[in-house]
């Protein structure tokens, strides 16, 4: 019989801390403050399992599960590289943007080739507006973007991480599209840029030199060699001039971490095999 007994003071502790969990699971269904009382079912749980454990690794691991919902993450970011002893973590933050403020930097940007879509699109029925097959900017933006992505992963022979932000000391840079390297290679930083009906080839030498400056705040934060690439996608059948190549080509030499233009056709990221009548909502 003594088995069903604690035989410790730890055991004791765990099986207070399962009772209560219990009875916040019961609360969570009744109460107004279902989340709290969740919230602390969810902790009271891990800290009794951890008290029968009877394993010091299982302690640290609930340490941090716990701590989770007491205390901020950059805390616990900054503790865990403590632990495992990541000098280059103190050195710059590296983050991916939320998809809010990922969209926030698009528009923000007023990419060409989705410029006023709404102003210009013919009205539609409520039948068509209500089309389920039909995506919206932002959804056709994103698809158009991983396609990309998965495109000059192919390229490049790496992932590209797409919207990071990278910070050091109050210092921060985003960056659209990243390849970083093992420390030989230099780090290839992307921009997107959408073109349709026709290539604004001075907004795209303005941008060569955006690219520069945030290559050089890049640069400064992470203390890694990189060059840029500018990656103009079209969206239709316009023809890039090579002229307008050239030139764009030359603004992009001209700088000390300019790499290459990079010309994406819809047949190159898989574009031409997207369902037509999907797109029509970001048509002009």
């Amino acid at each position: 019989m003594d088995r069903y007994f604690p035989t410790s003071f730890v055991e004791l502790i765990g099986g207070v801390t399962a009772l209560a969990a219990v009875g916040l699971a019961v609360l969570s269904i009744r109460t107004r403050g279902r989340a709290h009382a969740t919230k602390m079912f969810a902790i009271l749980s891990v800290a009794s399992l951890a008290c029968f454990s009877h394993h010091w690794g299982t302690y640290m691991v609930a340490l941090f599960i716990v701590a989770t919902a007491v205390t901020e993450l950059d805390f616990l970011q900054n503790l865990a590289a403590i632990i495992r002893g990541n000098k280059p973590y103190f050195e710059y933050k590296k983050e991916l943007l939320s998809p809010e403020e990922a969209q926030r930097k698009i528009e923000a940007n007023g990419h060409h080739g989705f410029a006023d879509q709404k102003a210009r699109a013919r009205p539609r029925s409520r039948r068509e507006r209500r089309s389920p097959r039909r995506m919206s900017q932002a959804t056709f933006r994103a698809a158009v973007e991983q396609l990309a992505a998965k495109k000059l992963s192919e390229i490049f022979g790496g992932a590209v991480e797409t919207h990071v932000r990278f910070s050091f000391n109050g210092f921060s840079v985003e960056i659209e599209g990243i390849i970083q390297g093992n420390g030989r290679a230099s780090d290839k930083l992307f921009e997107f840029k959408y073109v349709r009906k026709r290539v604004p080839t001075s907004h795209l030498i303005d941008k060569v030199r955006q690219l520069e400056e945030a290559a050089d705040r890049y640069a400064v934060i992470t203390g890694r060699s990189c060059e840029f690439h500018l990656v103009a996608i079209m969206l239709d059948g316009t023809k890039f001039p090579a002229a307008a190549a050239a030139d764009i080509q030359r603004a992009i030499d001209a700088s000390q971490y300019g790499a290459s233009l990079r010309v994406l056709t819809p047949a190159d990221i898989g574009l031409d095999l997207v369902d037509a009548a999907s797109l029509e909502e970001t048509r002009a």
